[in-house]
């Protein structure tokens, strides 16, 4: 293998992992309440100073401070800037939430670096550049966006919209990066030798479609903290269809983002869209020819939608527990990319219908007498 491509795996798995790292950190961002702990973004203050004239400066900085005053200062302006605590909070109590938001800010850093380095193996080596120089272009664009966003979420005090957003985009940013790993891996089948398109390819793309919807309609459940209230399952309470659903005073769009009763009544049903999806792609699979890898990735799209959406019940009716949300919302990731990996592999892998004839011809005079064919 050659040496650029080794480096790029190398970094792409590094930051694959990375990812997943902070998804589940953004979570815990959001469920201890933290996002806010840093009212301001990307710099923040840590030194107030009286000048000569009588007027005050204000030192900022991305790294914690380094006194008491600080430390004082900074949970000052999260008391004026964050409705409810107008009664103050603790400093120790800050301080937890503190090194949660600044922790996830850390590594989201530590990733564009990383990132960076990644792009300077990838336009240093002529093999890298020609396989996925345009891609880490794309990835790049994600990532500054991502970037933006999460400033935003900060900038506009968490509105759900904007951290659903921000989920997403870390999510679009994950499956730029396995996309890049699979053209390094598996390189596509050239153009000029395919002689048609695999039938699974538009399907997949439509459920890789309606689960990420899925997924922002979790983010808005996370920033609206819908799931706090009516922790019962299947019904909402006493109810199928809950009171409330259409808040006076919202527009249409407002109410499926803003009012907490639809956006939790909306994000369980449509979970079960979701599920068919899935399990309608796998078995249009059955009878279609796809590459062994697109074949193993299906068969881990049915165990992971499963578990995925026990996950779902189980934060529900717990009351949202901390660790069963994390790792329902890392199970949502793991579940995106299984379906990338299948739409990856049906579009630079199709196999042809004539060869699929042939193979399953072939497979039917090898089959003892009497034995079912497993297409």
């Amino acid at each position: 293998m050659d040496k650029g491509v080794k480096l790029a795996n190398g970094l792409l798995i590094a930051l694959v992992v990375i990812c997943f790292g902070i998804v589940t950190l953004g979570g815990w961002v959001r469920l201890t309440g933290s996002g806010m702990a840093i009212p301001e973004w990307p710099f923040f203050t840590v030194e107030v100073r009286t000048l000569p004239s009588g007027e005050e400066e204000r030192i900022r900085s991305v790294f914690p401070p380094r006194t008491d005053e600080g430390w004082v200062i900074l949970r000052d302006t999260f008391v004026e800037q964050v409705p409810g605590f107008e009664s103050g909070i603790g400093l120790e109590p800050f301080k937890y939430m503190f090194w949660i938001e600044w922790g996830h800010r850390a590594v989201a850093k530590f990733i564009g670096v990383v990132y960076l380095a990644f792009l300077g193996v990838v336009f240093w080596f002529p093999s890298t550049r020609r396989t996925i120089g345009k891609l880490s272009i794309a990835g790049l664009f994600v990532l500054v966006s991502q970037a933006f966003i999460g400033g935003l979420v900060v900038w506009f005090h968490l509105p759900a919209v904007k951290v659903a957003l921000h989920l997403i985009g870390g999510f679009l940013f994950t499956s730029v990066l396995v996309w890049m790993l699979m053209r390094l891996v598996r390189p596509p089948v050239p153009a000029a030798e395919r002689k048609g398109k695999n039938p699974i390819l538009p399907l997949s793309i439509i459920v890789f479609l309606v689960v990420l919807f899925q997924i922002f309609s979790g983010g808005l459940m996370a920033g609206s903290h819908a799931g706090f209230q009516m922790n019962t399952w299947p019904k909402m309470g006493d109810f199928w269809v809950p009171p409330g659903m259409f808040a006076d005073g919202l527009g249409h769009i407002r109410n499926f983002t803003e009012n907490t009763v639809m956006i939790q009544f909306f994000h369980r049903w449509f979970a079960f869209i979701a599920v068919i999806a899935v399990i309608f792609l796998v078995v249009r699979t059955m009878t279609v020819q796809v590459s062994p890898v697109a074949r193993w990735a299906l068969r881990g799209v049915v165990a992971v939608v499963v578990l995925q959406t026990l996950l779902g019940i189980l934060t529900l009716i717990s009351g949202v527990r901390t660790d069963l949300a994390l790792i329902h919302q890392g199970v949502g990731l793991v579940l995106l990319l299984n379906l990338l990996v299948v739409i990856y592999e049906t579009k630079n892998y199709p196999v042809l219908a004539e060869e699929a004839l042939l193979d399953m011809a072939e497979r039917r005079e090898d089959a003892p007498e009497g034995e079912a064919l497993n297409v």
